[in-house]
């Protein structure tokens, strides 16, 4: 017996993870990523302790930045967890697509309003202005593109898609923005041939 096209969708569904398993591994992710930001910002010499991993001393600095201003997007972990709450609770999926559409809308609204105009109420009271770049300060924020980019994922996907596409999302931006801050611009140069006269 060869499964047909819509036995096979069947046998997906039935196969995903349940919402409260979801659920209960997006809280200890969030769990264990929270001590290591405490445990981050309790140390005493965080700079020798980024020495200590191999960073060089001439990026120390930038990446204890970098390292403050991506921690916050840790707080991105907030929406697939909710998502699977409400799912476990109950809340019909496409109830939870209604949600990030008005948290997306209010989102770029302010945001554009932000942007438009410079010395406003909204500009002067934006939350977390200390963490935007400078080049962030003229333009929207990646906030509304991760915000629109959740509710299409939320929308078209189904949960246990969408909530691995917010993982990799948020902890990959995260990442890639530390390590690469940390590590990235080396060089390294290789002599080829027999009298070295060729590099690479």
């Amino acid at each position: 017996f060869v499964p047909s096209g819509a036995s096979k969708a069947c046998m997906v569904l039935e196969s995903a993870p349940l919402p409260t398993h979801l659920l209960h591994y997006l809280l200890t992710l969030g769990v264990a990523a929270l001590l290591s930001v405490v445990a981050f910002n309790t140390l005493s010499r965080p700079r020798d302790f980024l020495t200590a991993c191999g960073v060089a001393l001439t990026k120390v600095q930038r990446t204890a930045a970098e390292i403050e201003r991506k921690t916050f997007h840790i707080a991105g972990l907030l929406v697939p967890t909710t998502h699977q709450f409400l799912l476990a609770i109950g809340f019909e999926n496409i109830a939870c697509v209604q949600i990030c559409v008005v948290i997306t809308v209010v989102g770029w609204t302010l945001d554009l309003l932000r942007v438009a105009f410079p010395g406003g109420v909204i500009a002067r009271n934006w939350p977390l202005a200390s963490l935007l770049r400078e080049s962030e300060r003229q333009r929207l924020t990646g906030g509304c593109y991760f915000s629109l980019g959740c509710t299409l994922t939320i929308a078209f996907s189904p949960p246990s898609i969408a909530t691995v596409s917010m993982l990799f999302l948020i902890l990959g931006d995260m990442s890639a923005a530390i390590i690469g801050v940390s590590f990235g611009g080396e060089t390294c140069t290789m002599r080829l041939g027999r009298q070295g006269k060729k590099s690479l």
